[in-house]
């Protein structure tokens, strides 16, 4: 069965509409019956926001006259509605012009992200409408990437075109997005400005005001210890708790949900939480990070029942969300599906204001689709039971290996394939977690940036957004790298390459010839990247400096594998001595200083660089002793 929502439609333009819309607004001025946006350096437009403008109305105005003037060279100005004088002009927000066309051509209010771009050629005006507080800027975002060809794929690599000429385009596009909460969780990801650009609405980038603000979330995850502190309560109450035998370990341990006293604590510290956070919408009561849950007798006949830990967490959440609901009924109450609360239970049904988050945890497959692959069977029963049974459901991907950051991991493919399956079953927001400590995670960039892309719209050709990704991230050596992506990813194409989060380096994704082969690629494109090249317009855009670090960055993962795992070339112990054709103390010294200089701090989730580089050391000496 598949899931009983309802979505709500949302009209994008096709590939082949913007394909023509662009060739219309840069190439055929004669379809135009209005003057252009942009000539010359000139416009006879003017930007025009609401009197009451909000705040990102206003910077959505503010980037489009900026981007504009970067396309064309021409300055708009931005005027409010009252003082705009007659004639050509681009509504953004809900100017009353913007609103009398809305009302007629959209007569349902627009969702808060909702966007309707549309072209009025007699008059020569340009509405940019959308909800409050983030459709107008999306708008304006949408309008300079799908029909100006803007791209933002990271912080510091954008794509901008230039044009002396930029015909007034003749649209009717309304947008929604595909799924209400989205956040590529990386590092990189968290620049507020690339966030809004590429309308990431999740809770950890710095969105102002100005951005619309974002999905706020109060104590994020893992609260059991913050809503009943064991330092506070455990010594005086050990009932309240996991039984454990070691006092050492009572941070390790979860509330046993079923006693009333730890309900009555929680309703209570929630409620404070919600009167101190005013402008948090979602609030997490959520397990700790660790297995060991209650077992005590009201815990355990409550989970008999329902067939699952999950059970007892449930009615404890539900008797949570119903103590808050009636001073704050538009907040959110957030839990964890996870673990050992992943099976759904069979009675109990989430409240309507309880957001149930499901994590896609080992054991699973990450190099394979959720839908293509064993491994992921019984996490699929459960995406299925829990979009069934909840109105809110949420997932926790995971979209790192959390043991390896920089190790070649041939995940995207996958990734690009679950963002449409986790539609199809009605998820309402995907926090994607990635390498989200430092800089250089396993094609970091490129996974933030599509997977952005695919949460606003999973409809799209992902395929042809890696392509453009490529061209537009490493230019030059675009093709080289392209073709590293492509024979990695094909390992995967063997129904028994299985790996997950926590997978090393093994020779069913990471054969000797492709590593070989990946070595030649970053050869080539280093050498495009700077300026060693045959193609005199090829070398005219090279010798980029900053192109040049991307590259060596995304390369030590290569070099991570020869550290860790000598034995995927076919080296020896021999070969790996000091001195030696292999050196590997020469190799991690090396190593070492590219991290620094890279701006590396994290290989793994849970040690420092220096920490790492410690045990790579005594790694490295196991390895030329043959005690590894």
């Amino acid at each position: 069965m598949i899931t009983r929502k309802i979505r709500r439609k949302r009209i994008f333009p096709h590939a082949l509409t913007l394909l023509f819309l662009s060739f219309c607004i840069f190439a055929n001025p004669a379809l135009a019956a209005a003057p252009p946006l942009a000539e010359n350096g000139t416009s006879d437009f003017q930007i025009v926001v609401p009197d009451q403008a909000t705040e990102s109305e206003r910077y959505a105005a503010e980037e489009l006259q900026s981007f504009l003037k970067q396309i064309s060279g021409a300055l708009l100005p931005i005027v409010a509605e009252s003082r705009a004088p007659q004639g050509p002009a681009v509504h953004v927000g809900l100017t009353i012009s913007a609103n009398q066309f809305a009302a007629r051509a959209h007569p349902a209010p627009l969702g808060a992200e909702e966007f309707v771009i549309h072209s009025d050629q007699e008059s020569g005006i340009l509405f940019i409408v959308g909800g409050r507080p983030r459709g107008a800027l999306y708008g304006v975002y949408s309008f300079l990437e799908d029909v100006l060809g803007c791209r933002w794929y990271a912080p510091g690599v954008s794509r901008i075109p230039a044009a002396d000429t930029i015909q007034f385009p003749d649209i009717n596009v309304t947008q929604a997005p595909a799924f209400e909460y989205r956040e590529p969780f990386f590092y990189h990801a968290f620049d507020a400005d690339w966030a809004a650009r590429n309308k990431a609405n999740g809770a950890t980038p710095d969105l102002k005001e100005k951005h619309g603000g974002k999905i706020s979330y109060s104590h994020f995850v893992h609260t059991y210890n913050a809503l009943v502190p064991p330092s506070m309560y455990f010594d005086e109450h050990p009932e309240y708790f996991t039984e454990i035998t070691d006092p050492n370990v009572r941070d390790k341990t979860q509330l046993c949900v079923t006693n009333p006293d730890v309900l009555d604590i929680s309703r209570r510290e929630v409620m404070k939480w919600m009167d101190d956070a005013p402008d948090a919408t979602i609030f997490s009561v959520s397990q700790n990070d660790n297995i060991n849950y209650c077992k005590r007798d009201g815990d355990a006949a409550l989970e008999k029942q329902e067939g699952s830990p999950a059970g007892p967490l449930l009615h404890f959440v539900n008797a949570v969300a119903d103590y808050v609901a009636e001073k704050h009924p538009d907040k959110l109450v957030d839990t964890l599906a996870y673990q050992y609360t992943e099976n759904a239970p069979e009675n109990v049904r989430p409240r309507d204001n309880v957001v149930v988050r499901l994590c896609h945890m080992a054991p699973s497959c990450d190099t394979h689709p959720l839908d293509k692959c064993f491994w992921n069977a019984k996490y699929m029963k459960n995406l299925r039971a829990w979009t069934d049974i909840s109105k809110h459901v949420y997932v926790w991907h995971y979209v790192t290996n959390f043991s390896h950051y920089l190790m070649p991991f041939p995940d995207v493919k996958a990734i690009a394939r679950d963002i449409p399956t986790y539609y199809k079953y009605g998820v309402d927001g995907i926090f994607a977690q990635g390498s989200y400590q430092s800089q250089g995670g396993n094609f970091a960039e490129l996974k933030a940036w599509l997977i952005a892309r695919l949460l606003w719209d999973p409809e799209q050709d992902a395929k042809a957004l890696i392509e453009e990704f490529f061209q537009g991230y490493y230019g030059p050596a675009a093709q080289p790298m392209m073709d590293y992506f492509q024979a990695l990813h094909k390992t995967v194409s063997d129904p028994n390459a299985h790996a997950h989060l926590y997978t090393g380096p093994i020779a069913l994704f990471l054969p000797r010839d492709v590593l070989l082969y990946a070595d030649d690629c970053f050869d080539r494109a280093e050498a495009a990247a700077a300026g060693d090249c045959f193609d005199r317009a090829e070398a005219a855009a090279a010798g980029d400096e900053a192109l040049l670090t991307r590259i060596q960055r995304d390369r030590l993962g290569l070099t991570y594998v020869k550290l860790t795992a000598p034995h995927l070339y076919g080296w020896v112990a021999d070969e790996l001595k000091p001195g030696a054709s292999q050196d590997q103390f020469a190799r991690l010294e090396k190593f070492a200083a590219d991290l620094e200089r890279l701006n590396v701090t994290k290989i793994d989730e849970w040690h420092t660089r220096e920490e790492m580089v410690e045990k790579l050391r005594e790694m490295v000496s196991g390895q030329i002793s043959g005690q590894e």
